[in-house]
C-alpha cells in the first residue's frame, strides 16, 4: 500500500512539473515571460449548459481576446501577441456544452491546421509496434519513431488562433468567397452557420436520425432480447414436461385449486426458490448466536443447528414415508401434496446445511465478509445473501407475470383488431420517455413537474416498457408452443419447436454477447460526436476553406452533411501545440456499486476525470494524463479482445462524453428508474470505456466472460456501475459531478491565481446551484472555503456590476449586474488566499444591443434558455453571442476603447493589499 501511494505522490509530482513546464514553454515562445508582476497561472473555466454555454462562451472569448493586456510594472505594454488579454491564460477548463467552442478555440493552435496542410494523423505500419496486440488494441506507435514535421512554427499557429477569435463579427459561408488569405474569418463563419444546432434540422437530417436511432433502438432491443427468448423457451419446455407428468388427469385440478399454480401458470417457481433458498436463510441467521460478544468465532457445529438438523430430517420423513403405511387410502393428489411438502423440506435442509458449513467455516473470506469470522460479520453476510436471493424471487415473480400476461393476451391477438394496439404499446412508452427526458435535463421546468415524483414514474414506465417487449417475445414462445390443455395429449412437436427457438436464441445470444463494441455503437454517442467534429472541430479544419477552382468541390467541402478528412483530430495530436493553453477536458466515471466507498457509490455516484496533455515526445506529439479523483493514473496496455471499444477515443468523442447529460449514468441523480427508462428507450448519450489503470486488469465474474454484451447493458439498464472494479468504465457528463469546469483549476498543486468562470448552467432563478456544490466539493475534497467578496459591492466603479447572490434575483434590467467575485482560501488555521474566481453570469444588462433586448422581451427565459434545445435559430444564436460580447466587455475593455474605468478599477482592485474602494 506505501509503495502504491509513494507511486501515486510521484505521478502527481511529474504531472505539476509537466503543466507547469508547459506552461513556461509557452510565454517564452509567445514572448510572454515577462508578464505582469504576478507570473502564478491564470485560467479560464467554461461551464455546462449545451449550444447555450458555448455561444455566451464563445462572445466571452471574442471579448477577451480583443480586450487589451494589463500593463507591466513599468508601465508600458507587452509587444505583438501579448497586447491582448486573452493569451496571458495559460489554463482552459471545460465541461459539457463549454467543451464545444473550448475544443474549437483549442484546435486552432496546432500548427498547419488552420492553414489546410496538416496531414491527418494515421496508425504506423504494424512492424512498427512492439506487439500485434497493442496494434489491435488502437495504440498509436508513432511516438518515437515518426516525427511530425510541420510548416508552421507555434507562435504563428497561435497568432491565427487569436487572430481569428479578434475577428468581428462573424459572417455566413460562402461557396464564392476565397478564405485561404483569412482563415479566421472563414472558421467564425463556419460556427455561425453550422455550430448552432446539434439536433437534426431539415427534412434529409431528420430521417437520418430517424434512421439511425430506429436502427439503434431496435437493436439494444434484439441483443437484449435473445436471453430472455431463451429463458423463456426453456421454461415453456418446462411447463410442458410438468403437464405431461403431473398435470394431464382432469380430476387432479378439482382439488382445492392447489394444482392450478403448478399446471397453468410458473408462479410456483418464486414460491418454491422462496421457500427453499429464501427460507433457510432466515433460519440460518438464529442459528449463531454470541456468548462472550460479537466478536466470537463462529461454530458450524452448536445446539441449535444440531436441533434444526435433527427436527428438519424427523419432519421431511414424517411428510414423506408415514402417509404411505397408514392403513386407509389417500386420494392420488393428497400424496401429491405430501410428496411435493417432503422434497420441499428436504431441500430446505440440504441448503441449511450447504449454508452453514459455507458461512461457518473457519477461514478468513475477505471477498464476502471483508475482515474476519466472526458474528458480527456472519449476520451481515447472511443478511447480504438473503438479498440476493430476494432479488431471484422478483426475477422469478416477474417472469412469471410474463407468462400469464402472455397467456392472456395471446389469445387476444388472435382478434385482427388487436395486433395493431398491442404493438404500438412499446413505441408510444418509449415516445413517452424521451418526451420527459428533456425534462430530467432542464432547471426550468415547470414548478408542478419538480413536485412530482419523476425517479419513481421514471421507474413505472421503464417497468411498463420492459413487460410489454418481454411479452412480444412471449407470444413467439406461445405462437411457436402451440396450444396446451389438460384435456389435450401434447405430442413431440412442441418440444421440437422450442428446442429450436431456444437453439437460435442460444446461438444469437453468444454471437452477439461477444461483440463488445455494441456497447458504444448502439448509443446516441457516435451521432453526437459526428456533429460535434463537423460543426465544432471542422471550423478549424482549413483544408474546408483551401480554393478550389471547381465549384462543385468547394461546395462539398463547404458542407456540414459530411465528415471530412482532418475534422477530428487524436488526443496525442490535439495536445501536441506547444502555444495552445493547457485543455483539461472533464467527464464523470459513474460508480453506483463500491462497498469500499460509500460516500461516492451513494451520494456522488461518480468521480471526476479529467483528461490532460502530459510531456511532449520526440516525435512532436504528447502523451495524456488521465486525472482521476486528483490522482495521476498510468494507463497500461492491458489487452482483452479485439474491438473498436479498445481503440483511442478522439477529441470529438472526449468532448461528446463530456457533454453527455442525458443519458443512463446521471452521477448523483442516478436511479434505477431513470436508467431503466432511458436505457430501454435508448436514450444513451455515454461512453463505456476500459481505463486499464490495472496492470493486472480488473476483476471479472465468470459469467461476464461469457456474454459481455448483455451484462454491461444489464448493468447500465439497471444502474449498476462497478467503477475500477470492471473492465469497462461508464463515462458521462463531467456537469453531473460538477458544472462549472473549475474543480479541478482551484487544486493547490495547480497554484493558479485568478479563474474566470463562464456560469452558463440553467438558472432561471439565479440560485447558483452550480457555485454551491463547487463550494460544497472545494470544502470536502480539498480543504478549501470559498466565499463570495462583498467589499467590492462597495467599490465606486465596480459595485454596480458585481453583485452578491441575493442581488441576480432581481428582474431590473436597468442594472449592470453580470459579475460575482469568490476569494478561494486555505483552511490551514490562517485563511491563506488561494486564488480568485471571477464569475460571469448570463443577465440581460443595461446598454445591451436594441436586437438582444427585442429577443429577451419576445422570449422571457432568455439567456436561461432550456439545455435540451440544441438547435439555436440564426436570431437566437445571435442573441446568446452578442451577450458574451457584451458582458466580456464591460468588465475588460475593448480594443478600441483604450482607456476602460472598469477594467483598470478591476485589475487594481484584485491585486491591491489594501483594496481601495473609493474607485
Amino acid at each position: 500500500m506505501q509503495n502504491k501511494q509513494r507511486r501515486a505522490d510521484r505521478l502527481k509530482k511529474h504531472q505539476q512539473y509537466v503543466e507547469r513546464k508547459r506552461i513556461k514553454d509557452r510565454r517564452k515562445a509567445l514572448d510572454l515571460e515577462q508578464r505582469f508582476e504576478h507570473p502564478r497561472p491564470w485560467a479560464i473555466a467554461l461551464s455546462g449548459g449545451g449550444i447555450r454555454s458555448a455561444t455566451f462562451s464563445l462572445g466571452v472569448l471574442q471579448a477577451l481576446a480583443r480586450a487589451p493586456a494589463i500593463p507591466f510594472n513599468n508601465g508600458s505594454r507587452p509587444k505583438e501577441l501579448g497586447h491582448h488579454l486573452l493569451p496571458h491564460f495559460d489554463y482552459l477548463s471545460t465541461v459539457s456544452g463549454g467543451g464545444y467552442i473550448g475544443s474549437f478555440f483549442t484546435s486552432l493552435f496546432v500548427p498547419d491546421r488552420l492553414t489546410g496542410n496538416l496531414s491527418p494523423l494515421t496508425p504506423a505500419k504494424k512492424n512498427l509496434c512492439s506487439t500485434i496486440n497493442q496494434w489491435f488494441a488502437g495504440e498509436y506507435c508513432t511516438n518515437d519513431e515518426i516525427p511530425l514535421e510541420a510548416r508552421q512554427k507555434p507562435e504563428a499557429a497561435a497568432d491565427a488562433a487569436y487572430a481569428a477569435f479578434r475577428f468581428e463579427p462573424p459572417g455566413h459561408i460562402h461557396t464564392t468567397r476565397d478564405y485561404s488569405e483569412n482563415p479566421g474569418e472563414g472558421s467564425m463563419a463556419w460556427l455561425r452557420e453550422n455550430g448552432r444546432y446539434l439536433l437534426p434540422s431539415g427534412a434529409g437530417d431528420f430521417f437520418y436520425a430517424l434512421a439511425l436511432t430506429l436502427r439503434n433502438l431496435l437493436s439494444v432491443h434484439f441483443v437484449m432480447g435473445m436471453p430472455l427468448l431463451l429463458v423463456l423457451s426453456l421454461l415453456a419446455i418446462l411447463r410442458l414436461y410438468v403437464n405431461t407428468m403431473f398435470c394431464m388427469p382432469a380430476q387432479l385440478k378439482s382439488y382445492l385449486g392447489l394444482t392450478t399454480i403448478l399446471c397453468d401458470s410458473l408462479w410456483w417457481m418464486p414460491v418454491f426458490w422462496a421457500i427453499s433458498a429464501a427460507g433457510p436463510l432466515v433460519l440460518v441467521f438464529w442459528m449463531v448466536y454470541a456468548v462472550n460478544s460479537q466478536e466470537d468465532e463462529v461454530k458450524a457445529i452448536s445446539a441449535c443447528s444440531i436441533i434444526m438438523t435433527v427436527v428438519g430430517v424427523c419432519f421431511a420423513f414424517a411428510t414423506g414415508w408415514l402417509p404411505l403405511q397408514l392403513p386407509w387410502h389417500i386420494p392420488p393428489t393428497l400424496s401429491f401434496v405430501f410428496g411435493l411438502g417432503a422434497f420441499e423440506i428436504g431441500t430446505m435442509l440440504l441448503m441449511f446445511l450447504a449454508i452453514v458449513a459455507h458461512l461457518c467455516r473457519n477461514t478468513v473470506r475477505k471477498t464476502y465478509t471483508g475482515a474476519y469470522n466472526s458474528v458480527r460479520n456472519y449476520r451481515i453476510l447472511v443478511t447480504r445473501l438473503l438479498s440476493q436471493q430476494l432479488i431471484v424471487v422478483i426475477a422469478m415473480v416477474f417472469i412469471a407475470t410474463v407468462t400469464s400476461v402472455t397467456e392472456w393476451a395471446y389469445p387476444l391477438l388472435k382478434d385482427p383488431s388487436w395486433p395493431s394496439f398491442a404493438t404500438a404499446i412499446p413505441p408510444t412508452l418509449i415516445a413517452l420517455v424521451r418526451l420527459l427526458s428533456r425534462l430530467l435535463d432542464d432547471k426550468s421546468k415547470p414548478a408542478w413537474i419538480g413536485k412530482l415524483p419523476t425517479d419513481f414514474l421514471a421507474g413505472v414506465v421503464g417497468f411498463a416498457i420492459l413487460l410489454s417487449t418481454a411479452v412480444l417475445w412471449g407470444v413467439l414462445v406461445v405462437w411457436i408452443r402451440g396450444d396446451i390443455s389438460p384435456t389435450r395429449i401434447i405430442d413431440n412437436s412442441a418440444y421440437y419447436g422450442l428446442a429450436i427457438l431456444a437453439a437460435a436464441a442460444l446461438a444469437l445470444t453468444a454471437a452477439s454477447g461477444q461483440f463488445i463494441g455494441f456497447l458504444n455503437l448502439s448509443s446516441l454517442q457516435a451521432f453526437y460526436s459526428s456533429r460535434l467534429a463537423r460543426a465544432y472541430l471542422g471550423a478549424s479544419n482549413g483544408q474546408r476553406f483551401k480554393v478550389n477552382s471547381s465549384l462543385r468541390s468547394r461546395r462539398a467541402r463547404l458542407s456540414v452533411a459530411d465528415t471530412m478528412e482532418g475534422d477530428d483530430l487524436n488526443l496525442d495530436q490535439y495536445y501536441a501545440s506547444i502555444g495552445a493553453p493547457i485543455h483539461l477536458i472533464n467527464v464523470t466515471l459513474n460508480i453506483t456499486v463500491d462497498p469500499a466507498e460509500q460516500l461516492v457509490q451513494r451520494d456522488r455516484k461518480g468521480k471526476p476525470l479529467c483528461i490532460a496533455p502530459g510531456k511532449r515526445l520526440r516525435s512532436g506529439l504528447s502523451d495524456i494524463s488521465f486525472i482521476l479523483d486528483g490522482n495521476v493514473r498510468k494507463r497500461y496496455k492491458y489487452y482483452s479482445r479485439i474491438s473498436e471499444i479498445n481503440q483511442p477515443l478522439t477529441v470529438s468523442y472526449w468532448i461528446a462524453t463530456s457533454g453527455a447529460a442525458l443519458t443512463t449514468g446521471l452521477g448523483r441523480a442516478t436511479s434505477l428508474g431513470t436508467s431503466l427508462a432511458l436505457g430501454l428507450a435508448n436514450v444513451r448519450l455515454g461512453t463505456w470505456w476500459p481505463c486499464n489503470f490495472d496492470p493486472q486488469g480488473p476483476w471479472q465474474p465468470k459469467f461476464r466472460k461469457l456474454v459481455p454484451t448483455q451484462t454491461y447493458l444489464l448493468y447500465e439498464f439497471t444502474a449498476h456501475f462497478h467503477g475500477l472494479r470492471r473492465e469497462f468504465q461508464y463515462l458521462s457528463d463531467g456537469g453531473h459531478f460538477e458544472n462549472t469546469a473549475a474543480y479541478e483549476l482551484i487544486r493547490v498543486e495547480r497554484d493558479i491565481e485568478l479563474i474566470v468562470i463562464c456560469d452558463s448552467g440553467c438558472d432561471p432563478s439565479y440560485q447558483f446551484d452550480d457555485l454551491a456544490n463547487l463550494t460544497r466539493l472545494a470544502r470536502i475534497d480539498q480543504s478549501l472555503e470559498i466565499e463570495v467578496d462583498t467589499d467590492i459591492l462597495n467599490h465606486k466603479i465596480l459595485g454596480p456590476i458585481f453583485g452578491n447572490v441575493c442581488d441576480f434575483k432581481l428582474t431590473d434590467t436597468a442594472d449592470q449586474r453580470c459579475a460575482l467575485l469568490c476569494n478561494v482560501f486555505k483552511k490551514d488555521g490562517q485563511r491563506d488566499l488561494q486564488s480568485r474566481i471571477l464569475v460571469l453570469k448570463p443577465r440581460v444588462i443595461a446598454g445591451v444591443p436594441a436586437d438582444v433586448r427585442n429577443y429577451a422581451k419576445q422570449n422571457p427565459e432568455f439567456p436561461n434558455e432550456s439545455t435540451a434545445n440544441q438547435f439555436f435559430n440564426e436570431t437566437q444564436f445571435e442573441s446568446y453571442r452578442q451577450l458574451g460580447l457584451n458582458i466580456g466587455q464591460l468588465l475588460f475593455g475593448d480594443a478600441e476603447a483604450r482607456e476602460s474605468k472598469v477594467a483598470q478599477a478591476l485589475w487594481a482592485y484584485l491585486w491591491s493589499d489594501d483594496r481601495d474602494i473609493s474607485g
